[in-house]
């Protein structure tokens, strides 16, 4: 009897060796499971983090192709502006070519006033300057280079230029001086002093003036 209670403890010790093995496999279970959980939440959190930076990526991408098209439909339509602007200025340019091709053919006298008089001596007084002939003159008459004046039959802007070479004496003090006259009014003029400080010293320059002026 003795021997029987004794193998009874000895049973129920087992048995809750038993009990404690079943509920450790059960915590290791539960842990596990828990384990799993939070992992697979980490693992949602990571993707989650990486979609909203794809999507924002995805968004910052397409605002910048967005803005590159934008500049390109800008570059196309200056291109086609600048194209119009070209064309519009060789439709000009063939205009007045055909326009002097026109006047070439049909002779001088579809040309405009025109006429450029030369002297070769030299001038040391004060008078109208005469001319001892003329490169080109298209005016029928209207410029007289005997008396050094141009009577305007046609109406419009004319251009009028002198060119005149101021030789200075030795003698002293010089001055020189060339106006262009529209019947009585000075429209343009140039002037030259010089002072010789010797009897040695001579001087020379060349003036040009250029002018226009509405003659009706």
């Amino acid at each position: 009897m003795v021997h029987e209670e004794d193998e009874l403890p000895l049973g129920a010790d087992q048995y809750l060796r038993k009990l404690l093995y079943q509920k450790s496999t059960l915590d290791r279970f539960v842990s596990g499971i828990k384990i799993a959980i939070i992992g697979i939440s980490l693992i949602l959190s990571i993707y989650s983090v990486v979609y909203c930076n794809k999507l924002h990526h995805e968004s910052v991408t397409y605002s910048d192709l967005k803005k590159v098209m934008n500049e390109v439909e800008l570059v196309e339509s200056r291109s086609d502006m600048q194209f119009k602007i070209i064309n519009q200025i060789n439709q000009t340019a063939y205009k007045f070519k055909e326009e002097a091709r026109s006047a070439a053919i049909s002779g001088p006298d579809s040309l405009d006033v025109m006429f450029d008089c030369y002297r070769v001596s030299r001038l040391s007084y004060a008078s109208v300057v005469t001319y001892d002939g003329c490169f080109v003159d298209n005016t029928n008459g209207d410029m007289n280079r005997l008396t050094g004046i141009f009577s305007a039959t046609v109406e419009g802007i004319y251009q009028f230029s002198f060119t005149a070479k101021y030789v200075s004496s030795s003698r002293g003090r010089f001055g020189a001086w060339s106006d262009i006259y529209v019947n009585d009014t000075v429209i343009a003029d140039s002037q030259r002093e010089y002072n010789a400080r010797s009897n040695l010293e001579t001087e020379s320059s060349t003036h040009t003036v250029l002018v226009y002026f509405p003659i009706r």
